[in-house]
């Protein structure tokens, strides 16, 4: 061989392995008795073998187990669920006497109602007594006003009856000085007289038919004393002095009307229209006569 020349050499071949011993030990398959390959109903029978064979040992092992935790967890329940329910009980005791004690307070309430009922009214009708009597004590009594301070000086009955005298004398009303019980200012007397409106005067005239005679003679024509304007009024209560004073607004409607009226004792308006004589206890009644009556003529 020469030496230009390269010597082949002739390919390995890979060694073959030899096969495992199947002889050799290993692990024990659990399947390993199984088959190469299941049918499906020899597949379903193993399965419904595996199982009943578990299922029951799991079963009772898991009924174990909720039974424990039930158990565990009612224990507290209960004994909370025991005093829930004598509280309850508790309360509805309390309940029943509430009932029992609400049932006697509606009664004694309407008791109580009733007894207010009848006192309201006997206090209505009392208080008009107490006005009537009131008002009789004052029925021959007199208000004198816009007569100047300290003018009756020290003896006001013999002022009082000599003013009396000189202002209605002249028109035949007195033929002679009235007699009279009382007489006196209203109120105290101002700190400035001079700027102050002068305090009213009030008599007690002896005879009721003097009275009605300066009353009647008032309402007819104005009153002067010693060159000032007086005037002269009613002693009215005060209840009714102020159920009077609600008639002024229609009082003065009227007597723009010239619709012939008159305020009587002790608070009614009287009016006479159209031929009618009316009479209304309420101003507002009066009030709701003269709208309907002369906004309907327009």
């Amino acid at each position: 061989m020469s030496h230009g020349q390269k010597t082949k050499r002739p390919p390995r071949t890979p060694a073959k392995m030899s096969a495992p011993d199947t002889h050799e030990a290993s692990p024990q398959d659990p399947t390993s008795n199984l088959p190469d390959s299941l049918t499906s109903a020899e597949f379903r029978a193993l399965c419904s073998s595996i199982e009943a064979s578990v299922g029951a040992s799991v079963r009772a092992s898991i009924a174990d187990t909720v039974r424990t935790a039930v158990t565990d967890a009612i224990v507290p329940l209960s004994s909370s669920i025991d005093a829930l329910r004598a509280t309850v009980e508790a309360q509805g005791g309390r309940l029943k006497d509430v009932e029992s004690g609400l049932s006697e307070y509606s009664d004694r309430l309407v008791r109580l109602e009733d007894t207010v009922s009848h006192l309201v009214k006997d206090n209505s009708r009392l208080r008009d007594k107490l006005d009537d009597l009131e008002f009789r004590s004052r029925r021959n009594n007199v208000r004198i006003l816009n007569v100047l301070e300290k003018m009756e000086l020290d003896d006001a009955l013999t002022f009082v009856s000599s003013l009396l005298l000189e202002v209605l004398g002249p028109s035949g009303v007195l033929s002679s000085a009235p007699k009279l019980d009382r007489a006196h200012r209203l109120g105290r007397l101002p700190d400035d007289p001079t700027n102050a409106r002068p305090r009213p005067l009030i008599c007690c005239l002896h005879d009721f038919q003097d009275r009605e005679r300066i009353l009647r003679r008032r309402d007819k024509a104005q009153l002067f004393f010693r060159g000032g304007k007086i005037f002269i009024f009613p002693d009215m209560i005060s209840s009714v002095s102020e159920k009077r004073a609600t008639f002024l607004g229609v009082k003065r409607q009227l007597y723009d009307r010239k619709v012939r009226f008159s305020l009587r004792h002790p608070a009614r308006l009287h009016v006479e229209h159209s031929g009618e004589r009316l009479v209304f206890d309420s101003a507002g009644e009066a009030q709701k006569w003269y709208d309907s009556t002369f906004q309907q003529a327009h």
